[in-house]
């Protein structure tokens, strides 16, 4: 598994599925194959996260963004930690469940997910060719708010 945020196939990689699925395809076929790097959707979180303590804040605010980062990796991100599928939605329920179970967190309020330069509240789809990749996280730490 790759810890780039955006994994791309290798040149060699690209080389030998090519050359395995010409072998399995007409000939006429097999001149037109052609293997393309996979194509993002980078989803980024916009939230306010209360910590327990305001000692706590700063290691709070780097490990939701960790675990934020984590879930949303194409690869070995999502609800089973064996990453997205092409075309699978964010819902807004999934990244509320990443940040309130940090490890520090209170809870967490005005949550927004964020794609493609637009704000979504409850879900962001996406497209059938396309994998999920962490966006730019926007993370407000408050304390003492009731």
């Amino acid at each position: 598994i790759s810890p780039e945020a955006q994994p791309q196939p290798s040149p060699e990689f690209r080389r030998r599925v090519r050359d395995y699925l010409a072998k399995r395809v007409p000939f006429a076929v097999a001149r037109h194959v052609k293997i393309i790097p996979a194509q993002y959707t980078l989803v980024g979180v916009k939230a306010e996260v209360i910590p327990h303590t305001a000692e706590q804040a700063a290691q709070v605010e780097a490990q939701v963004r960790k675990n934020l980062n984590r879930f949303l990796h194409p690869l070995d991100g999502g609800a089973d930690g064996q990453g997205w599928a092409f075309g699978q939605a964010v819902y807004l329920s999934q990244i509320a469940r990443v940040i309130e179970e940090t490890a520090g967190v209170d809870y967490a309020r005005e949550i927004r997910l964020q794609a493609n330069g637009q704000v979504f509240e409850d879900v962001v789809s996406i497209a059938v060719n396309t994998l999920v990749a962490a966006g730019d996280h926007e993370l407000r730490l408050s304390i003492g708010i009731d």
